[in-house]
């Protein structure tokens, strides 16, 4: 990768004021927090909150990157209020040195064209968005990344916690157990949720980041 390219991770909440703030807030810092120290050993400037709303970082590869986004989603699960983000994952110039304690005071064109390219999804439907200059990994990872959107955004707050224990357990029979339920409903859960159908786009969208990714 040329000199002073980085991959750039950078994220808001959707319709943050419509939640109760200081719950919000408080969810937030604990969602960055968690993974800063779930990936540090791939994070160049860790993820920080920097508009109240919004938090950025810089990681080492796009492997991470999506990672780290599939890993907040998952986890944001178990939010209370729950709440949405949209993501960008840009690949661009960062000018100034990366900050090792928090992702403030650098500038570049990769830095601001990320915040131009969130506020633009804020008109769109779409809740990702990866740009890394590479125009077939940019197309098919944001293909794999909307079937992402359509099967997590049809969840319903109710079943959340459901969710999050087919992701950590990923037998139903375990999950059944778990919830002291009959296993014959949970499988039926576990099929109109298509919990199977998420791990196969989670584990797509990685095999993807490692078809072209570089290394920094």
């Amino acid at each position: 990768m040329a000199a002073g390219q980085h991959y750039i991770l950078m994220a808001d909440v959707i319709r943050s004021s419509a939640a109760p703030a200081r719950r919000l807030m408080k969810g937030l810092r604990g969602l960055v927090e968690g993974a800063n120290q779930e990936f540090g050993a791939r994070i160049l400037s860790p993820l920080t909150i920097t508009l109240g709303d919004e938090f950025q970082g810089v990681v080492d590869s796009l492997a991470a990157a999506v990672r780290i986004v599939f890993w907040l989603e998952e986890r944001k699960l178990e939010a209370r209020p729950a709440f949405g983000l949209r993501y960008v994952v840009k690949r661009g110039r960062v000018d100034t040195p990366l900050n090792p304690e928090r992702a403030h005071g650098m500038l570049g064109p990769g830095l601001s064209g990320a915040r131009q390219r969130l506020q633009g999804l804020k008109k769109e439907k779409a809740r990702f968005l990866i740009e890394t200059g590479a125009p077939r990994q940019d197309e098919a990872l944001n293909l794999a990344l909307a079937l992402h959107q359509e099967v997590y955004d049809s969840w319903a707050e109710r079943d959340h916690r459901l969710i999050s224990l087919f992701l950590a357990l990923r037998d139903y029979k375990l999950v059944a157990a778990r919830c002291r339920r009959h296993p014959s409903s949970v499988f039926r859960r576990q099929r109109t949720l298509r919990i199977k159908v998420y791990f196969q786009i989670r584990e797509l969208a990685q095999c993807l980041t490692q078809l072209w990714t570089q290394p920094v």
